[in-house]
């Protein structure tokens, strides 16, 4: 235990500056159209920061059908619409229902949301002035997400959750170069009686954010 744990006490070689490297939403619940038909849905979308902002996504309802699709810088947009079977809304459902990971208490995730404000804001008027507009508007957005976590817990609808990956993966970065990679630390919040309307359609149910942390461990860029 140290205080170097966000970079597995190697701050040398594992820099991660905002440990958004790969993002996962799972849903679970009721879904309703405007002719007032519903069904029940389950579904996953990733945002894999760490492989050229690759987004895959996939919705099942619980009579088997479903859609799934996928962007890539490289690959551009990609769809589909079929029959799945009921096992993959099965297996979509317990991902939301059941998250894994341990409670964090009220203290632990105060104290890792200071931090994180902590580590935003700049040591000195020197530093702030060095800011550049793109940086100052993403240090804006991510205190936006950390105040509203902060809110949630308050409120009483979200459960801090910590996990562990540990797999490995292939991954392209910016540049295009193929690199190595290990997933890390786990951070989930769980959201019940989540609402949402547009366009029409609303949905009501339960949804799961997780962050995933990585670590280049072969071909890094410098």
């Amino acid at each position: 235990m140290s205080t170097y744990n966000y970079a597995e006490n190697d701050p040398i070689v594992n820099i991660d500056l905002h440990g958004l490297q790969k993002v996962n939403v799972n849903v679970i619940g009721m879904m309703s159209r405007s002719d007032g038909s519903t069904f029940a849905v389950a579904g996953e979308a990733q945002l894999d920061i760490g492989n050229q902002n690759r987004v895959d996504y996939k919705l099942f309802t619980n009579d088997g059908n479903g859609i799934s699709g996928s962007f890539s810088q490289s690959d551009g947009f990609g769809t589909a619409a079929s029959n799945f079977g009921p096992s993959n809304y099965d297996e979509a459902f317990f991902k939301a229902d059941r998250p894994g990971g341990i409670v964090v208490p009220g203290f632990g995730l105060g104290m890792g949301l200071d931090a994180a404000r902590n580590a935003l804001a700049p040591g000195s008027q020197e530093e702030a002035d060095l800011l550049s507009d793109e940086e100052k508007i993403l240090n804006s957005q991510i205190n936006f997400v950390l105040n509203s976590v902060q809110e949630m817990y308050d409120a009483g609808i979200l459960t801090p959750l910590y996990d562990r990956d540990g797999s490995k993966s292939e991954a392209t970065n910016s540049e295009g170069e193929t690199y190595s990679r290990k997933f890390t630390n786990v951070y989930r919040g769980s959201v019940g009686d989540f609402e949402f309307s547009e366009s029409g359609i609303s949905f009501k149910g339960k949804v799961v954010i997780s962050y995933t942390e990585q670590k280049c461990t072969e071909n890094c860029n410098d």
